[in-house]
């Protein structure tokens, strides 16, 4: 009973989050998961490839330990160490991520926060409905919002006109 327990408890050696060498992320929405594709795993690959964030920058956004972030950051700018290289592996999805030494359910929470606190994923949790009649003058035409919308996009635009 004691070691089910202690395997339960994530390490902080440095007072960040850690999760055991081999934990994986949850199966699916069900088990707490996050679906890949969806807004919040978007928002965390995008977190974790941003060149910008250093392994330092990624502990303090995210309260993750020194170990996870820089085996996050040190897999991302590839054996030079620098991003931006030719031999940079950034992350194409979370599974890729999920298989980082100590990188488990409970870094996923916690660059899911960083995440957020960033911007990296939408508030209104979904897509948003505008209905345009026609004609309008040319600033005000549905041309005029679609190029707007595709100009704001940070991923992608679904339209049907």
């Amino acid at each position: 009973m004691l070691s089910a327990l202690l395997v339960a408890v994530p390490a902080c050696t440095d007072g960040g989050a850690e999760d055991g060498e081999n934990d994986e992320f949850p199966t699916g929405k069900a088990d707490g998961g996050i679906e890949e594709g969806s807004p919040e795993a978007l928002g965390v690959l995008a977190l974790v490839n941003d060149p910008a964030m250093s392994a330092s920058a990624l502990k303090s956004a995210a309260g993750v330990t020194t170990k996870v972030a820089n085996n996050i950051v040190n897999h991302r700018n590839g054996a030079d160490g620098k991003p931006g290289g030719g031999d940079d592996d950034v992350y194409d999805t979370l599974a890729e991520l999920d298989a980082i030494k100590f990188v488990g359910p409970v870094t996923l929470a916690a660059l899911l926060e960083a995440a957020r606190d960033r911007g990296l994923i939408p508030s209104g949790g979904g897509a948003s409905i505008d209905v345009m009649f026609s004609p309008l003058p040319a600033a005000e035409s549905h041309n005029a919002r679609i190029a707007k919308l595709i100009g704001e996009a940070k991923t992608s635009v679904d339209i049907a006109i």
